[in-house]
């Protein structure tokens, strides 16, 4: 059974996990407001707090957001990180790619209120 609750995006960038000694590359390959999974062969193990960092590249610029997350669950491709802490402008990164998907409004306005209200607690 699936327990996801937000909408998860396919999306293709670069990220560094620093989980306690272990510094981990891999490739994102989807994203929500509150966790990705990270395409790697490398494993770390779960439960375990980490620092997780997205490259997000545009047209004209190179950003990053850094969040902090713990390992939620691992198969032979990777791993999941659920989020546990962001800054503001880290989540309005996440929200407008998300937006740009093509996302239902009403639904996104729904997620963002319950992940901010997650955030807060």
């Amino acid at each position: 059974m699936d327990k996801r609750e937000f909408t998860r995006i396919a999306f293709r960038s670069e990220a560094e996990v620093k989980c306690g000694d272990k510094d981990i590359k891999g490739e994102i390959e989807n994203l929500s407001l509150t966790g990705a999974f990270v395409k790697t062969t490398c494993l770390a193990p779960l439960g375990k707090p980490l620092q997780i960092r997205i490259q997000l590249c545009g047209a004209s610029s190179e950003l990053s957001v850094t969040l902090k997350g713990k390992l939620v669950r691992q198969d032979p491709r990777g791993f999941a990180v659920e989020f546990t802490e962001m800054a503001l402008d880290s989540f309005f990164h996440l929200r407008t790619i998300i937006a740009a998907a093509n996302i239902d409004e009403a639904s996104m306005r729904t997620e963002y209120a319950s992940a901010i209200r997650d955030q807060q607690d």
